[in-house]
This record gives C-alpha cells, structure tokens and sequence, in this order.
C-alpha cells in the first residue's frame, strides 16, 4: 500500500493538512502494526498528528504516540489518512524529505527489516500527489 503526501515549501508558524487515500488488501486475519516514523519530525513539527482510517476503525498517531495496532479481517480496505500539522517557530531539520516511510503498516511480529509493500510514503519536494496500489 502506497499513499503519497506533499507537504511542500513549509514556512514556521504555518499550520495545515493533507489527505491521501491508500488501499490494503488482507489476506488473512490477525493483528496489523501501524507505525508513524517520526524520525527528526520533531524538531520541524510542534504538531504533527496522523489520522488514519481502515474500514470502520479510526487510529491517531502523533509525536508523542508512535504505534498502534489493528484487527483485520481478510478483504480490501480504503485506508484514509489526514496529516494534520503546525511547523515550529524554529524549524530544524532535513531540508528535504523525499521518498521517505511516513506510515508503515505490517501484520504484527514481522520484523522491522521486513520492508513488505505496506507502506504510506512522505513524498515531500515532489509536487505530485496521489496514490498507488
């Protein structure tokens, strides 16, 4: 699962969001583990907060709470997720963020070096947005 999200040229102080819609296909049911990779977003973000939806089940990720896991069923699932953010008065970080995991989600115990398709990228400094299956 693939789901692209553009923040663009971000100014301190700035506040916003972004949409994306993703589809998962599950195949058998069990546990999922919903990842945020927040690596250095702290240091640009005094808000950065995930709202993901997968069928009827609403997850929020943020700084703060990175992880989160979800039952599914087998079937296709629209995954909806909503970046909400507010850059900081003192932003710090990397300059450019491109092709990076923002979202991961894998079925519960697989290892982190494990890099299935299960992915939601953060596709900042490319202007295209959009989704993949």
């Amino acid at each position: 699962m693939s789901a692209y999200i553009n923040l663009g040229n971000l100014t301190p102080g700035e506040s916003g969001s972004v949409s994306a819609t993703a589809y998962l296909y599950v195949n058998s049911s069990g546990y999922f583990k919903i990842h945020l990779h927040d690596e250095g977003l702290e240091h640009v973000f005094s808000n950065f907060t995930v709202v993901i939806t997968i069928g009827n089940q609403t997850i929020t990720l943020n700084l703060h709470r990175d992880e989160a896991s979800v039952y599914l069923i087998p079937g296709n699932y629209t995954v909806n997720i909503t970046v909400y953010y507010t850059v900081s008065m003192n932003p710090h970080g990397p300059p450019n963020v491109t092709n990076k995991p923002l979202v991961t989600i894998k079925p519960a115990g697989e290892h982190e070096e494990d890099h299935s398709n299960n992915t939601s990228y953060n596709n900042q400094g490319d202007n295209e947005q959009g989704n993949e299956d």
